[in-house]
């Protein structure tokens, strides 16, 4: 195998790091990733600013969940955890 393929650009592969594995960009592996709960009533919880209760918002839809979450947070990574319970307190 080259071993010039560990010193490649963006897409790129690493040879030589004990494994195949894409280059990438910092920014890229410092993205910010917020969680969506989705819950037993069938709302989407979406995470307000500083994390609170005060902050957060709540959608029947998918996409306007995440519209939101884009909205709020930037460009962000954006996860969906299913819980069995509505109660925001419990993590």
């Amino acid at each position: 195998m080259n071993k010039n393929l560990a010193f490649g650009s963006k897409g790129s592969y690493n040879s030589l790091a004990g494994g195949v594995r894409p280059f990438g960009t910092k920014e890229e592996h410092a993205m910010k990733t917020i969680t969506i709960r989705f819950d037993a009533d069938g709302e989407y919880r979406v995470p307000g600013p500083d994390g609170t209760e005060a902050q957060a918002s709540y959608h029947d839809d998918r996409e306007d969940a995440i519209g939101t979450a884009k909205l709020v947070h930037g460009d962000v990574a954006i996860r969906f955890r299913k819980v069995d319970y509505a109660d925001p307190d419990v993590v």
